[in-house]
């Protein structure tokens, strides 16, 4: 929490939170900021989670607050007190009975959320899983590669060794075979 006046000293700033968690997702509960000299809040903004913004502005007795969420299906929330009503999704909360029914239904809408978050979870841990799968294909893959490029080096020396052995062996039999007819000459002739 903090206060402090204004540069012109016209308004009177005020922050009170309670952030929950320690994270990227940390949730601001409440936030009030801009009172005005003579006691009015005159702006105030409250964040929840990283679902959306409820901010709400007070002037005299009325206050308006709109949920700003980031789907469709998001409540907006408006509420007016003083000469206005108070009502929250088209639902009177002046009454006990019909605040706890807005109870309800916010803590349906909480129970909802956790549903989503774990559905999202779950289809994270799944693509997680399937990145971990594929990255451990393509080591794979590589390793098979390289096993039969590995074979085919060895495949291609063996031939190459058998190769070079026979044209070893016929060019000493050609020099034998060339050798023959002079070594004959030599022991006729004598």
């Amino acid at each position: 929490s903090s206060a402090w006046w204004d540069d012109d000293n016209e308004e009177y700033e005020l922050e009170m939170s309670m952030d929950i968690g320690g994270d990227a997702n940390q949730m601001r509960i409440f936030t009030i900021t801009s009172v005005n000299g003579a006691g009015n809040v005159i702006d105030s903004t409250a964040t929840v989670g990283f679902l959306g913004t409820l901010s709400t502005r007070l002037t005299g007795t009325s206050v308006v607050a709109n949920y700003l969420g980031t789907d469709e299906d998001d409540e907006w929330v408006e509420a007016q007190n003083g000469s206005g009503n108070t009502d929250w999704d088209g639902r009177d909360i002046r009454t006990q009975s019909a605040a706890q029914l807005a109870l309800g239904q916010l803590e349906q809408a909480i129970n909802n959320k956790d549903v989503k978050r774990a559905e999202l979870g779950a289809f994270a841990n799944r693509l997680e899983n399937t990145i971990t799968n594929l990255q451990i294909q393509v080591e794979n893959l590589q390793a098979s590669e390289s096993r039969i490029s590995d074979v085919d080096v060895a495949h291609e020396m063996t031939e190459f060794t058998k190769n070079n052995i026979l044209s070893q062996a016929a060019t000493a039999m050609l020099a034998q075979a060339n050798s023959l007819p002079q070594l004959a000459l030599k022991l006729l002739g004598g």
